[in-house]
């Protein structure tokens, strides 16, 4: 990264609560809320500031060296990546740890991405290194155990979790409203990122259909189809 760019702060902090402590009961043994926050920062890979050559890996041609570039623009002005994460959580125990529930919900924001944004032919360069976007991963997860079956040679414990995320990209590059990420090697097919959207959704040409939901057939006997890229999950 730049000189003054070339640093990023790490720090946390993460504290409970043991509210069971409070309440005298027969029925729970633990309850106890939890709470997080952090912020890191990432860098990139080495040469993405400035322009440097490379020594060519066939070797000499008529007994000099030969040299080249990067496909890649270099930014002389990256900026290192930040990543926020908070979560909240909740602990209880009940019956002498016959039930056991554990609940989180997460939330991870990433902002000022080093990505490759791709550029015009034109200007001797396939794509140019920029910091872009926010993206923001929230989920919850959840355990239940249980031990129905508790004796003093045997013990029978069930345990279940449940997890939902969900990535959306909030923001990209100034008037960009999708990236694409990868193409097919069949064509026709792009792995993209949108503004609003879902992180690394399928785009491609669909199936256009009737009122009725049924493929339409053109008059050379193909299918019909969008006339351009729509969502297919």
């Amino acid at each position: 990264l730049p000189e003054d760019e070339n640093s990023y702060f790490y720090y946390g902090a993460s504290g409970s609560f043991v509210f069971s402590d409070l309440i005298d009961s027969d029925v729970m043994d633990l309850g106890k809320l939890r709470l997080g926050y952090s912020q890191v920062g990432n860098d990139t890979d080495p040469y993405r500031v400035l322009s440097t050559y490379s020594y060519h890996g066939d070797g000499v041609f008529q007994g000099a060296p030969r040299l080249f570039i990067s496909n890649d623009l270099p930014n002389a002005n990256l900026k290192p990546e930040q990543t926020a994460t908070s979560e909240v959580g909740i602990d209880l125990i009940f019956l002498q740890d016959r039930i056991n529930l554990s609940a989180t919900y997460f939330k991870k924001a990433t902002t000022d991405q080093i990505i490759p944004l791709e550029v015009s032919k034109a200007t001797g360069y396939q794509t140019k290194i920029i910091n872009a976007g926010e993206m923001v991963n929230t989920g919850v997860e959840i355990k239940l155990a249980g031990e129905p079956i508790r004796t003093d040679n045997f013990s029978w414990r069930l345990t279940g979790n449940f997890t939902s995320t969900e990535m959306l990209v909030e923001d990209l590059y100034k008037d960009l409203e999708a990236i694409d990420i990868v193409r097919a090697p069949f064509g026709g097919v792009f792995l993209r990122a949108s503004e609003g959207d879902e992180y690394g959704q399928l785009w491609g040409y669909d199936f256009i259909r009737d009122d009725n939901g049924n493929k339409v057939v053109t008059a050379g006997g193909a299918y019909a189809s969008t006339p351009n890229l729509t969502p297919l999950g």
